[in-house]
Formats: C-alpha cells, sequence, structure tokens
C-alpha cells in the first residue's frame, strides 16, 4: 500500500490563544485573518457557523425577543 500522507503530529501540549466563532462564509476569512495577527492572536481555535455569533446572540424569532423582554 503506497502512504499517502507523512504527518507527524506535535508531542507538546496543544495551547491556543483563544477561540474564535464567524461565519463560514469564506468571504470573511481574510478579514479574520488580518484582525488576528494585528492583535497578536497566532494560535486560535475557529469554530464555524452559519451567521457566526449573531446566531448565538440573536434570538431564533421575533416571537421569542418579544417574551424575553
Amino acid at each position: 500500500m503506497k502512504r499517502l500522507l507523512y504527518f507527524d503530529s506535535p508531542q507538546e501540549v496543544y495551547t491556543a490563544d483563544g477561540c474564535v466563532i464567524s461565519c463560514y462564509d469564506a468571504r470573511f476569512d481574510l478579514a479574520i485573518r488580518k484582525f488576528l495577527k494585528r492583535r497578536g492572536v497566532v494560535t486560535y481555535d475557529q469554530v464555524k457557523i452559519p451567521g457566526g455569533a449573531k446566531a448565538l446572540a440573536a434570538p431564533a424569532s421575533p416571537e421569542l425577543a418579544a417574551s424575553m423582554s
């Protein structure tokens, strides 16, 4: 069997500078990378969901928002 991928996983403990929640729309990727670089964030875990953080912060429906106030 021919080996297709040569990969050695680092042995040291993994640490990240942060976790980034963003939209999975690729148009935002460059802006996010530039922003993180300017903030000094080198290693980060990225969670991509439709709508990004808005999906977590905004209620699912206007009725739900009215009932919460």
